[in-house]
């Protein structure tokens, strides 16, 4: 689901958040996306409730981006890294 909503920002937007933005950029406008503005965001956002999912630990999603690809990353149970 987080993908889509993603894929749906970089329609938009021209690339997909920078890790640094996070998918907090789903639900807040981030302003700029690869040193553009994203004129075509969405009033709403890209997330239903305004709230990022959780993975099925209750531990934030760990997401990664150049702007062109992403990885969305859950640690598991511990919240660690391997």
């Amino acid at each position: 689901e987080l993908g889509q909503r993603l894929k749906e920002f970089r329609r938009h937007c021209g690339a997909y958040p920078s890790t640094e933005q996070g998918l907090d950029a789903l639900i807040n406008n981030p302003g700029q996306v690869n040193g553009k503005e994203c004129r075509r965001y969405l009033p709403s956002g890209y997330i239903e409730g305004g709230k990022v999912p959780l993975d099925p630990w209750d531990n934030e999603y760990v997401y990664e981006s150049d702007g062109r690809n992403f990885n969305i990353l859950s640690y598991g149970a511990d919240g660690q890294p391997d």
